[in-house]
């Protein structure tokens, strides 16, 4: 919303201050409620500023190919994914925790510069005519009566999401992903130990650099698979919903080189997953509000996601 109010570039650019300002604050915190603050609040809300409107600024540039582009830009964190661990233990292991932190505020920096490139080439929603003109008229009122509650409501109006509420189809959408989300970071959080309860031969940390793998291979794959005209895009994203319910629920009765393959399998339709999110949006609301369908959708995903971890640990 805020970027449909101020603009992709700007908010971005903000976003890439805050998690650098974060990032370099959990580097100098001595103390892990300090962090919660740091890497949880300031690095959590800067990343965020940044990643809804990195999805929807690729609708200015892109239509045709919209499946393929989001594959190949999505694709960029698996890279990172495969090769940070490796990266990080060797970091932390010679320089320690916090100057690590130090090393990762440049990386953090690197969205500050990228944010600049933002150019937006569509017109940002400005909702119908009837409600721009009561919004007008109720606006002018309240400032012809009351001055200083002009920019109140102006502030309020960026909350209102009402091409959204009355599109069923992405209300459908929106509620089905949330619900299905509890699970979805549990293998990410308790694989390593549940590797080790086992006593599996594959240390968690191989299963996790697999499932990147596959998760890179499945964005590469159902990006270009999304574009074909005959195919469904949401009723590929569910195939690949059932899928990784079915796999993760597979990690308990399996051992050794199954639950490699497994986890091969999660990935795959991880990426399958998280490469459909931006093209499904713009199929069900247009790219006037494909900005507001992503930053929504992900706002409602963020409960399922923070909560499903600790309860499968509980």
């Amino acid at each position: 919303m805020l970027s449909d109010r101020y603009g992709i570039r700007q908010v971005c650019f903000v976003g890439g201050i805050l998690a650098t300002i974060g990032m370099y604050a959990s580097s100098v915190s001595v103390h892990i409620v300090y962090m919660y603050i740091t890497y949880g609040l300031v690095l959590g809300i800067g990343a965020s500023l940044v990643y809804a409107p990195s999805l929807a600024i690729l609708g200015h540039y892109f239509t045709a190919k919209i499946g393929l582009v989001n594959s190949l830009v999505t694709a960029g964190s698996s890279v990172f994914s495969i090769v940070m661990p490796i990266v990080l233990r060797r970091l932390i292991n010679a320089h320690g925790v916090q100057n690590t932190f130090k090393y990762l505020t440049g990386l953090m920096g690197v969205l500050i510069l990228c944010s600049l490139t933002f150019k937006e080439k569509l017109p940002r929603p400005t909702g119908s005519s009837v409600a721009r003109r009561k919004s007008a008229e109720a606006a002018g009122q309240q400032q012809h009566q009351h001055p200083h509650h002009g920019s109140r409501s102006s502030l309020a109006s960026i909350f209102q999401f009402e091409a959204l509420w009355k599109n069923k189809l992405y209300l459908c959408w929106l509620i089905s992903i949330p619900t299905g989300l509890f699970g979805y970071f549990v293998p990410f959080c308790h694989l390593v130990k549940h590797a080790q309860d086992i006593n599996s031969q594959y240390p968690g940390e191989v299963l996790v650099m697999f499932i990147s793998i596959f998760s890179l291979i499945g964005r590469l794959c159902s990006g270009p698979l999304a574009d074909f005209g005959k195919i469904n895009r949401i009723a590929l994203q569910q195939l690949s919903f059932v899928s990784i319910g079915v796999l993760t629920m597979s990690l308990t009765v399996i051992t050794d080189f199954s639950l490699l393959l497994v986890c091969c399998g999660l990935g795959f339709f991880d990426g399958c997953f998280i490469s459909l999110l931006g093209p499904i949006a713009f199929d069900l609301v247009g790219q006037e509000y494909g900005n507001q369908a992503i930053g929504l959708l992900l706002c409602f995903c963020s409960l399922p996601l923070t909560t499903g971890p600790p309860i499968a640990g509980k």
